[in-house]
């Protein structure tokens, strides 16, 4: 009697041992509480979280990318955006007439070498309610282009002159340039150009969707010198 009696102490103890070990491993206690304070667990660790960017990536550009040449040397330019307003600072159109503003992205041709930067003087869009010279002529005029940086961190620190200016290699950069157009223009077929030296034939891309501008406009943006 008294061997049975010390077995089943013996086996007692263990299965309490068993089922506290168990319990401890499931994060529970043997009552079926959460671990941790007061609890007999450990507190949740969180999984890692992955550092996010505090930086904001480039803005694409759409549509084909154009090359063209000024000032003997070669750049690229693409639309990023176009949009249609009569109240940007510092632009005044005639009467009857909106202002289409327009978003390029340019860069050096080849990129790893430095050029100069394209004037708004050789751009023009061209839609086919085009009146006679100087409707489509070109642009009335074309702001500072600013790199990328710069537009990432929204400052006018390094900007290139619209006149005169030159771009470095291996930077991208964002600049506007502006036509005035009658107002209601229809520009479903309506083509962004570059002009060409020598009786070449301009190059062009489709300039994509126009939608009237909201918001405001930093007038720094717009300028060009």
């Amino acid at each position: 009697m008294r061997v049975r009696r010390t077995l089943a102490r013996c086996l007692a103890v263990a299965t309490v041992a068993a089922l506290g070990a168990a319990c401890s491993s499931s994060g529970t206690t043997p009552s079926g509480g959460t671990g941790g304070v007061g609890g007999g667990g450990g507190a949740a660790v969180p999984p890692p979280v992955a550092p996010s960017s505090s930086r904001a990536g480039g803005l694409a550009g759409r549509g084909p990318v154009m090359h063209g040449v000024f000032g003997e040397t070669g750049f690229t330019a693409q639309v990023v955006s176009a949009a249609t307003s009569a109240s940007l600072p510092g632009i005044a159109p005639p009467l009857g007439r909106t202002t289409l503003l327009v978003r390029l992205k340019v860069a050096s041709d080849p990129i790893d070498r430095t050029s100069k930067a394209p004037n708004h003087i050789i751009m023009a869009v061209k839609y086919p309610a085009c009146g006679p010279v100087p409707d489509c002529w070109h642009t009335e005029g074309g702001a500072r282009a600013l790199p990328e940086s710069d537009v990432l961190d929204g400052t006018h620190m390094n900007s290139v002159p619209d006149w005169f200016g030159t771009l470095d290699a291996n930077t991208s950069y964002y600049k506007y340039v502006w036509q005035f157009v009658p107002e209601g223009t229809d520009f479903s077929a309506a083509q962004f150009c570059l002009q060409q030296s020598d009786g070449k034939p301009d190059v062009c891309a489709p300039l994509g969707q126009v939608e009237p501008f909201h918001g405001q406009m930093d007038r720094a943006d717009l300028e060009s010198s």
